[in-house]
């Protein structure tokens, strides 16, 4: 504010302190109007003047510092208003390789999902709908969307959703009741370009999160169905349950709750979350909750809370911790999941009998994964041979330098051209490789295809008939081994069951306790696995790095903090060169390492020693086999940034990829891949006995493994038969001939 304007309202102001002084004076002497003083004698000052020359004036300009602070406004009733229920319901749609963002990606010129969700009563929908979006590069004249609900197919759909998710309304009466299943296709073709590289740039996505099924909320009636139901949406779309219980004595409960509520529908894995009777209820209510009371043992019941979700409630005696209801009613608990196919080793299998149904390919880059399991005592480490005979065709006048890959465990084994001769299907081709490429447990065969555009510069034609086609008679034979095996993480992994998994007590055990929670619901039991008795999982978190039993694999708590926590770099200190170093020792001196290690190999296959292994390497998980005496005992360990439900997920999925977690100790790297250290001291264990039908296999197993312990071991036979030789004729010749 300038000086000019101030000296005015300075002015006023102390004319007007100055009229107040006879008043502030009779104040100080005590003196008070006395009674019967009327209101006309009391003297009155005008003001009129003074407020008239503080007129308001135009804020200045001022820095945001300056700025006046808004008082936000409260809602200062006497009591707060809970928030509302929701009006409606949402059972979305599921299915199989959906992510934790809800969205399936749908990508290349023709791809299918099916997706499924359950209702109650198909009368009560109010909408029925499905959020989808394309990629800019899809062309729209060319591109739609097929969409089939429980077998009846709707009206083409037309892709043109480039700005955001837009819905599709599907039709509410050819949904039923119980399970409906919607087939959702796309064909898709770019703007532009035409080929491998255009596959990749066209897809469709869709937002689960929002597609499904919407009810009124009213009209779901609180029964045991409905819950289960509201329960499914609950854990596929929100990722955890809560569950209101009294603090004291809840772990035991809240185990038991996770255990049988991992059965519930198709979700993947999910928390269990503990909250107080009395929690303050969230901005968006639960669709389904638990609610656990104290006193004498009722059966379940289910009722709407006041936010609108559905809730159970178990009514428990606290005196009596072993009884638990039954609730095979709304969840039945963790049924087995589907296992990958199985192949006996010895005997042509056919790729039906190995559940092999990818037979068609339509992309012009597309990959067709046959995925089986050979038994866990399966091992092949000389060079005998695998047979994959298979009989295939392509169509006709594809362009020149298309292809197709054939690849065991992602390493190429076969190249075969698909430009000539298409049209009809081929005579069976044998296809020999290498049987060690296989590992004992799940394995994946690869048909890769790429057909090129022709031209590369146009949109590619309709096309309705399949590229190539794999016929399911085609048969893989592999041979048989004796039954050995090296001690390692992936049987013991693969045979775990959810109530094996134990969280480690310490700093971290909130920490531990949700991803023992999180694992529980997503290592279900696997079809035709035995569950190994002795077997254990125990979690520990980033703050318990004490309690892990490292000692029989020789790490240290530093080394373990370096893998899974993030470190800071040393500084390095730069010193002079000495005369020993401008020499080339350095050189010669790394040479004779180089040398020294190929021995070790030779002697040692394997990853080296785990220190060595270890260093500079880093991740979020660590899964190890402490002590090898006890093989079904492994120790999972985390970094402290880590998502329990994400680490949970990743090691299920671990069970049937042939790139999961094997050897003593697994690394699983922010990548989200396993890399892992296999003890090289320890040699495969023979678990059948020794005869002289199998001393061959055994013995090129061994001298597969280590072919310098192998080569010592002959010399030391043939050293000790010459002797033994020797000593023969010497004792059987006689004195004269001495």
């Amino acid at each position: 504010m300038s000086v000019a304007r101030l000296v005015p309202k300075t002015l006023c102001c102390v004319g007007f302190l100055i009229g107040l002084l006879p008043g502030l004076a009779g104040a100080q002497t005590g003196e008070l109007p006395q009674a019967g003083t009327s209101d006309e004698n009391v003297p009155i000052i005008d003001l009129r003047p003074l407020l008239e020359t503080l007129e308001p004036e135009e804020p200045e300009t001022s820095t945001a510092s300056d700025q006046p602070v808004t008082v936000p406004e409260y809602a200062r009733a006497a009591t707060a208003t809970p928030p509302s229920a929701p009006n409606s319901l949402l059972l979305p749609l599921v299915g199989d390789g959906v992510g934790r963002d809800r969205i399936l990606r749908l990508s290349g010129e023709q791809r299918t999902a099916v997706l499924s969700v359950d209702i109650a009563a198909p009368d009560t929908v109010e909408a029925f709908a499905l959020y989808f979006r394309n990629s800019i590069n899809v062309l729209p004249g060319r591109s739609e969307l097929l969409i089939s609900v429980n077998g009846t197919e709707i009206a083409p759909v037309t892709l043109a959703a480039f700005e955001g998710f837009e819905s599709v309304e599907l039709p509410r009466n050819l949904l039923v009741e119980g399970r409906n299943e919607i087939l959702v296709s796309v064909n898709q073709s770019h703007r532009i370009f035409c080929g491998p590289e255009a596959t990749f740039q066209i897809w469709t996505e869709f937002d689960l999160s929002q597609s499904g099924v919407r009810l009124s909320q009213d009209s779901v009636p609180t029964s045991e169905e409905s819950f289960s139901i509201a329960l499914a949406a609950q854990l596929a779309l929100r990722g955890s349950v809560p569950v209101r219980i009294a603090p004291e004595g809840s772990e035991p409960i809240i185990r038991q709750i996770n255990l049988r509520l991992s059965g519930v529908g198709s979700t993947g894995s999910f928390i269990v979350r503990p909250e107080s009777h009395y929690a303050i209820a969230d901005t968006v209510p639960p669709i389904a909750r638990v609610t656990v009371l104290a006193g004498p043992p009722e059966p379940v019941r289910v009722e709407r809370g006041a936010d609108g979700a559905l809730v159970l409630v178990l009514v428990l005696d606290p005196a009596d911790t072993g009884a638990f209801p039954d609730l095979d009613s709304v969840a039945s608990g963790a049924t087995p999941v589907a296992d990958i196919g199985l192949l006996q080793p010895g005997v042509p299998t056919s790729l039906r009998d190995m559940k092999f149904t990818d037979t068609e390919s339509y992309n012009r880059y597309s990959e067709q994964r046959l995925p089986f399991r050979l038994p866990d005592d399966w091992l092949m480490l000389s060079s005998a041979k695998a047979t994959l005979r298979l009989t295939y065709g392509f169509a006709e006048g594809l362009p020149e330098g298309a292809l197709m890959l054939v690849k065991v465990n992602e390493t190429t084994v076969r190249l075969l051209p698909l430009d000539t001769g298409g049209g009809e299907v081929l005579a069976p081709l044998d296809i020999g490789f290498a049987a060690n490429l296989l590992n004992p447990g799940p394995n994946e065969i690869n048909f890769v295809t790429l057909v090129p555009g022709d031209p590369v510069d146009l949109p590619c034609p309709p096309n309705e008939n399949p590229f190539l086609t794999i016929s399911e008679d085609s048969t893989l034979l592999v041979p048989s081994t004796p039954h050995m095996s090296f001690v390692g993480l992936r049987g013991a992994l693969t045979s775990m069951r959810p109530e094996q998994v134990v969280s480690t007590s310490g700093a971290a055990r909130e920490e531990t306790d949700q991803l023992a929670l999180a694992l529980a619901s997503s290592l279900r039991p696997i079809e035709a696995r035995t569950q190994k008795d002795g077997g254990r999982l125990s979690v520990s978190g980033s703050g318990d790095f004490e309690n892990v039993p490292t000692e029989w694999l020789g790490l240290s708590r530093r080394q373990l903090e370096g893998v899974l926590m993030a470190a800071t770099p040393a500084t390095e200190i730069e010193e002079a060169p000495s005369m020993f170093q401008l020499l080339p020792l350095k050189a010669i001196e790394e040479g004779a390492r180089a040398v020294a290690a190929g021995i070790v190999d030779l002697a040692k296959p394997g990853s080296g020693p785990i220190d060595s292994w270890i260093e500079g390497r880093h991740g979020r998980a660590l899964l190890l086999l402490p002590d090898p005496q006890t093989p079904d005992d492994l120790w999972l360990v985390i970094s402290a940034d880590s998502d329990p439900v994400e680490i949970s997920e990743t090691v299920a999925a671990a069970r049937f990829s042939p790139f999961g977690p094997r050897g003593r100790l697994s690394l699983l790297t922010d990548e989200g891949e396993w890399q892992s250290w296999q003890d090289t001291s320890t040699p495969p264990v023979l678990r059948e006995p020794l005869t002289f039908g199998n001393f061959r296999a055994v013995a090129g197993n061994y001298a597969s493994w280590s072919p310098l312990y192998f080569v010592a071991i002959l010399f030391v036979f043939t050293v000790s038969s010459v002797m033994l030789a020797l000593i023969f004729v010497i004792s059987t010749r006689g004195k004269r001939k001495r």
